[in-house]
């Protein structure tokens, strides 16, 4: 007898978030024409649901997805209990998708920050670092942290830099303002 996954499930878990920002989104625009010849095949709505879900929790790999479409009960959830193989995963990356799976991830990405009407030209970046026992020595490190913060910020400079060129973007950069702090 299955259990009811959605009871298990807490209303504020990501999972339930994720579903919600794509149900005005139609998907099937990112999948090729045809038909599948042989065996009836997985949904792939669902599949690709699955793979962006576990594209945002950073967590690509085709036999990770399998594991975790068996063994996490979001995944059973996006899925409907069912268990697709890597191959059904590799099938869907290769031949079914008309985009890139990053692409289609980007592209939705913005359409859902443009529903929430996100100011795109504000970057937050913390890279805030705080000591669990702070004591007298705490600013020993004062330099070698002065200079790491410095090579964080042109890293990000850098990184903001090759994202305005190949996504087209325009982020603004402020590297002097803050490195002379």
């Amino acid at each position: 007898m299955p259990i009811d996954l959605g009871i298990k499930i807490d209303e504020d878990d990501m999972v339930i978030s994720f579903l919600k920002a794509l149900e005005g989104v139609n998907l099937s625009k990112y999948f090729k024409k045809g038909k599948c010849r042989g065996r009836k095949e997985y949904d792939r709505c669902k599949l690709l649901k699955v793979a962006l879900f576990a594209y945002m929790l950073c967590d690509n790999d085709l036999r990770s997805m399998e594991s975790l479409c068996r063994y996490d009960i979001r995944f059973m959830y996006i899925m409907g209990e069912e268990r697709p193989s890597f191959m059904a995963f590799e099938r869907l990356l290769k031949d079914y998708l008309v985009k890139n799976i990053d692409e289609i991830f980007f592209e939705l990405s913005n359409s859902i920050g443009a529903l929430m009407k996100i100011n795109k030209e504000i970057q937050y970046i913390d890279g805030t670092k705080l000591e669990a026992d702070a004591g007298k020595y705490t600013f020993v490190y004062k330099i070698r942290i002065i200079n790491a913060r410095k090579k964080l910020w042109q890293k990000i400079s850098d990184s903001i830099a090759d994202i305005n060129k190949n996504r087209g973007l325009g982020f603004n950069q402020m590297i002097n303002t803050v490195l002379k702090k």
